[in-house]
């Protein structure tokens, strides 16, 4: 694979495109060093990334799933000799890494990951160092995969991804405050070095608390009075839109009623904020032809929709009293019929 090349254009140092030097200190950091640089290399945990073998193999059919027969296929090992492999399958190490088509070979004692293989299958991006190999997504260039140095091969850690992405979470969070609860997008422009460039491809970074909060324009609504006994009694109105990208049929708004009582809710589309005074009509008529039930208070916002010439005239004639968000009521109507 390609050397990195650092700022001062030599080879070989400690640099990787997507992480900082302070994030890449971190992942060494936690790879802890073999207590005997050349222990024993087999057994069913340790992975070496192979970028001499053509596919995945296996000695160990523990960890395997979806076993299938395959017609026997011949695998030179790095000794010379031919192996027959007649079994493959699959293998998960860690939450981002799945491996497929990954052979079974009886007696052989390693577990070969194909980095040829692992970058076509996964699209990903595989950098070594002389202290670790290091696997990326190729678009976001987010970390899903580690490789330490151990006997002088690289053996896959599964466990060093996790804690990486959670100090970059650390750090997102800790800048994320410090200016003011900015969005990713803003954080996104922020120098590299500062250690939160990582935690911004891929991942999910939920919003704070303090953003929720922020974003509520108003304080809290007063308790409402109005408490209907029945089904009906009041319904809540409420107007959604419009939305740049319209529905499959043509909508770029859509009508909210909500029972007081029941809870439902039905949902209109609509092409114009006009179709209102329409469906709303047909709703309290519906209303009371299917249920039996009389609409006595509409509560809505301060739409102009909700509180035109035709819905006044229509209110007073079906003896329906209009409040608006705040308690208001609709001049002249003031008792349901």
């Amino acid at each position: 694979m390609e050397q990195p090349v650092s700022n001062s254009g030599e080879p070989g140092q400690n640099t990787l495109p997507g992480l900082t030097s302070e994030q890449l200190q971190n992942l060494l950091s936690l790879i802890e060093p073999s207590k005997s640089g050349y222990e024993r290399l087999s057994g069913n945990a340790t992975w070496i990334l192979d970028t001499g073998a053509s596919c995945q193999m296996t000695g160990n059919l523990n960890g395997l799933s979806k076993l299938e027969l395959i017609n026997p296929i011949p695998v030179e090992l790095p000794d010379a000799v031919f192996r027959m492999a007649s079994l493959q399958g699959a293998m998960s190490l860690g939450s981002k890494i799945n491996l497929s088509k990954v052979l079974y070979i009886p007696n052989f004692h390693y577990n070969l990951i194909s980095v040829a293989q692992l970058i076509r299958e996964l699209r990903c991006i595989v950098i070594f160092t002389d202290e670790l190999c290091v696997i990326q997504d190729r678009t976001s260039r987010s970390l899903i995969g580690v490789g330490e140095l151990r006997g002088g091969v690289y053996c896959f850690n599964e466990v060093a991804t996790g804690k990486v992405l959670a100090n970059a979470m650390d750090a997102h969070a800790l800048w994320h405050s410090r200016l003011g609860h900015p969005s990713n997008r803003v954080l996104s422009l922020l120098p590299k070095d500062l250690g939160i460039s990582y935690c911004l491809g891929n991942n999910k970074v939920e919003p704070c608390d303090v953003c929720f909060r922020a974003k509520q324009t108003r304080n809290s609504f007063d308790i409402s009075e109005s408490k209907a006994d029945d089904l009906f009694e009041i319904i809540h109105c409420d107007i959604w839109g419009s939305y740049k990208v319209s529905s499959f049929c043509g909508a770029h708004y859509f009508l909210t009623i909500v029972d007081d009582v029941g809870r439902a809710v039905w949902i209109y589309l609509m092409k114009e904020k006009r179709e209102v005074t329409s469906i709303l009509q047909k709703f309290i008529i519906m209303v009371k032809n299917q249920f039996g039930k009389n609409v006595k208070i509409i509560r809505s916002d301060n739409g102009l929709e909700f509180k035109s010439g035709p819905m006044l005239q229509f209110y007073s004639e079906k003896g329906i009293l209009h409040l608006m968000v705040g308690g208001t009521q609709t001049p002249a109507y003031f008792e349901c019929g």
